[in-house]
């Protein structure tokens, strides 16, 4: 099985996909969502799997779907190579100095990993997020000069 979503009167409530767990989990489904597949679905009145609440998704239908399509926009739009998580990742400063507290939490995590320089595809997989979540991450530290990616220029298009 690659993901188990259980939805209550017409909303995702928790989600697993791979080895994410609930909204990582959406994203990563929008991200690598395919027009070909088989679905199962079946009515009850909890899931199969047990899931942590701490998981629990919070988020209107309309919003979250809204919100996965842009992500996956997004994330088509980065190149390939960042895509496939090609490069490492190292710190450019002493410390973090971080904004956004949408994904601050993210962010030190992903500063507490890059004292050394870090392969991306490491990286994110001790995260246990999804893709464009770190990445979103990864390319705001980019900009903000708190570090620096490193990827074989040749295979980046444009």
């Amino acid at each position: 099985m690659l993901g188990s979503f259980f939805f209550r009167k017409g909303r995702v409530i928790h989600a697993r996909f791979r080895t994410l767990l609930g909204l990582e989990a959406i994203w990563q489904g929008f991200i690598e969502s395919a027009s070909e597949g088989t679905f199962n679905f079946r009515s009850m009145e909890s899931p199969t799997e047990p899931f942590d609440d701490c998981e629990q998704i919070d988020m209107e239908s309309t919003s979250l779907l809204l919100e996965g399509v842009g992500k996956r926009d997004t994330y088509q739009g980065l190149p390939k190579p960042l895509r496939d998580l090609e490069g490492s990742l190292s710190r450019l400063s002493e410390t973090l100095e971080w904004k956004n507290e949408e994904n601050a939490v993210l962010a030190q995590r992903i500063w507490d990993l890059i004292a050394e320089p870090q392969s991306l595809k490491e990286l994110q997989q001790k995260l246990k997020v999804s893709a464009i979540s770190f990445l979103d991450v990864v390319m705001e530290m980019g900009m903000n000069g708190q570090a620096e990616l490193f990827m074989d220029e040749s295979k980046i298009e444009g």
